[in-house]
């Protein structure tokens, strides 16, 4: 398992093949054996052992209607994210989004979902780390606003990039954000917070 510290948020980032059910809770193995497809209970697995780690058995996760995990017992803010790699969990004191993905993905398939004619104008649009970035960071900022109805080319806007320094600057529906963070994981992944 890695450990990242983002600020006053940590992230524990842990492959799913080692996912652990022995360091889960009753509660966390009676939600995962309600889960049929074994991908989706290999993610719940992993991505509580993180939680777990952070935050020992004591913490209880319940669901909001738009299916995000929150802890009910604690004053903790999460966020999740996995992808068919990895799972990583986000804890702090305040509210937070991550996001992983693999860089493998076709980004540019879906590039006009998600990027704005402004986006593709900013100075390191050629990087390739650009688009699985923008997507990475408007998926984590989707979770941060957890607001419904996010338009991800109208809505959410990257202002600023810096890919040498791992930090990103965006704008919700014309509000500044807190800066996002990145980690690239292993070179196949890429990892986004904010918080």
């Amino acid at each position: 398992m890695k450990i990242i510290e983002f600020d006053s948020h940590k992230v524990a980032l842990l492959p799913i093949s080692e996912g652990n059910v022995e360091a889960l809770t009753p509660t966390d193995i009676a939600h995962i054996d309600s889960i049929s497809s074994p991908s989706r209970k290999a993610e719940q697995i992993a991505w509580r052992t993180a939680l777990r780690a952070l935050t020992g058995t004591e913490a209880e996760v319940a669901y909001l209607p738009s299916g995000a995990p929150i802890l009910t017992n604690t004053a903790h803010h999460i966020s999740v994210t996995h992808n068919t790699k990895w799972a990583a969990v986000a804890i702090g004191n305040t509210k937070c989004g991550i996001d992983i993905e693999l860089l493998a993905r076709n980004f540019e398939r879906i590039a006009s979902r998600y990027i704005s004619p402004e986006e593709a104008q900013l100075a390191e649009s050629a990087h390739p780390l650009f688009k699985p970035l923008l997507w990475s960071a408007k998926e984590a900022i989707y979770k941060y606003v957890a607001t419904e109805g996010v338009d991800f080319t109208e809505d959410i806007r990257i202002v600023a990039t810096d890919i040498v320094a791992q930090k990103l600057w965006a704008n919700f529906r014309g509000e500044p954000l807190p800066a996002l963070y990145f980690r690239t994981i292993d070179s196949d992944s890429i990892l986004t917070f904010i918080g």
